[in-house]
């Protein structure tokens, strides 16, 4: 594994009004009234909040299961029009993803 000082940073381009901002659960569910002023605030600040309907799925505690989850991620890193991801909750259930991702598609 390369050291941090042999890895080449990547800085993207600063958000414009406009971008999309992709929302992903990665980890423990929320209230569905929490996310939507989330959205509401980042549409006050001139983004389009984009996200799949699954967000909203609950497994015990989680945000529906680690496939959804992974595959939610995934997708996000892959579409063009996305020019940022945000979480809509984090946590402990986050690694449970890790060894379902394909890196290579992020």
């Amino acid at each position: 594994m390369p050291s941090p000082s042999q890895v080449e940073r990547i800085k993207p381009p600063a958000l414009r009004a406009g971008d999309s901002v992709g929302i992903v659960a990665p980890a423990s569910y929320f209230k569905r009234e929490d996310f939507e002023a989330g959205c509401a605030a980042l549409r006050e600040m001139g983004y389009k909040p984009v996200y799949e309907e699954s967000i909203f799925d609950r497994d015990l505690y989680f945000a529906g299961s680690v496939d959804r989850r992974v595959r939610e991620l995934e997708n996000m890193f892959t579409r063009d029009d996305v020019k940022a991801i945000l979480c809509a909750r984090g946590g402990y259930g986050s690694n449970y993803l890790l060894l379902a991702l394909d890196i290579g598609k992020i």
